[in-house]
């Protein structure tokens, strides 16, 4: 049967799948114009782990990310990167090569723990605070199947306008911070849609 390309993608979850957020310490805005910064450390450091990243949403003081441990995939957004020049992000179809060293698998909270120490020593570094908390906790859910994962996917992508930094899906098109814009190259704006439509996330209960 000929798939509809419109239509949320199946998934194989025998690896790990997760959503991770993370708060910054007393919601503190660090990452206020410096988003650019926290995507590309996300992004170094699934290159070198060898993690497929299926969402991202970097807000003021906290992110949200949806990946897959020990895994690289096609449609994941994996190497996405800072374009330096225009300030937008760039979608890479094959950031790897086939020289890549291969990656011993590792645990949620060794990325977690390694993401977060990695941002906030740059972010003291830049404002001369060095050992100041940058972050309050990390909080990780385990995905449970196709459809717990689709209502995160959604949620990771209303996240901005949840949060006042875009008003409509429209304005979300052209946030630099969210994967949004990228599955919209990637997918169209039929297959968000209808991700939105059959799987709602307007019962995930979540403070930020």
């Amino acid at each position: 049967m000929k798939s509809n390309k419109h239509r949320p993608f199946h998934l194989e979850l025998e690896n790990e799948v997760y959503f991770l957020t993370t708060r910054c310490f007393e919601k503190k805005n660090y990452f206020s114009g410096r988003e650019g910064i926290i995507l590309n450390i996300i992004n170094n450091l699934i290159k070198e782990l060898g993690i497929s990243l299926y969402a991202f949403a970097i807000m003021k003081n906290h992110y949200h990310l949806l990946l897959k441990l020990n895994s690289i995939e096609d449609d994941t957004l994996t190497g996405v990167t800072p374009n330096t020049n225009s300030g937008m992000l760039d979608f890479l179809e094959n950031p790897w090569n086939d020289s890549r060293k291969a990656v011993k698998q590792k645990k949620i909270s060794y990325f977690a723990n390694r993401l977060n120490s990695s941002i906030a020593r740059v972010l003291n570094k830049m404002d001369d605070c060095e050992g100041r908390k940058v972050f309050y906790q990390y909080w990780d859910y385990c995905i449970r199947g196709e459809r717990d994962f689709f209502k995160i996917f959604n949620y990771i992508h209303q996240n901005p306008i949840k949060h006042g930094l875009v008003k409509n899906f429209e304005e979300l098109e052209n946030f630099n911070f969210c994967s949004y814009k990228h599955w919209l190259t990637k997918r169209g704006k039929d297959f968000l849609f209808d991700c939105f439509y059959y799987y709602p996330a307007n019962d995930i209960n979540i403070e930020d």
